[in-house]
């Protein structure tokens, strides 16, 4: 991957954030819920989705190019190459959980809690800037 290809990667990413921030932004709060079906589970597919592509860009500067990405398990067959996360392992299960799993399919059944997103917003923001100090290294 040429550092051009990454710089569009990179804008992509933040992409993602911003239109799970926006999605979300239109969600009513009760509480510390958001309760808004529609738009909690666009903001919490995008962010994960987002997330996935942010642990392709750490494998691709690698050479190891995504083949099963809809499989939560090929990302786990790679944690130990992405050491730049060392908290990758948790963080990991803890946005599948929240974002894919409660977030997205369970939407319809459940309230998504507000301090979840900010710390699955977190995750991603941390996760980005470690893409980025990792990425300067290319030409």
């Amino acid at each position: 991957m040429t550092k051009n290809e990454f710089d569009f990667h990179i804008k992509q990413l933040e992409r993602y954030l911003d239109n799970s921030v926006e999605a979300i932004s239109k969600s009513e709060i009760e509480g510390k819920y958001y309760t808004d079906k529609k738009y909690t589970r666009t903001a919490t597919g995008v962010l994960y989705l987002g997330y996935l592509f942010i642990l392709d860009g750490f494998l691709q500067l690698k050479n190891i190019y995504p083949k099963n990405r809809e499989n939560k398990s090929y990302y786990e067959s790679h944690f130990t190459k992405i050491p730049e996360l060392p908290n990758l392992k948790s963080e990991f299960s803890f946005i599948y959980n929240k974002l894919h799993i409660e977030g997205y399919y369970n939407s319809e059944n459940v309230n998504f809690l507000v301090e979840d997103w900010k710390k699955c917003k977190l995750i991603f923001k941390n996760s980005l800037e470690q893409l980025k100090k990792k990425a300067k290294s290319l030409k």
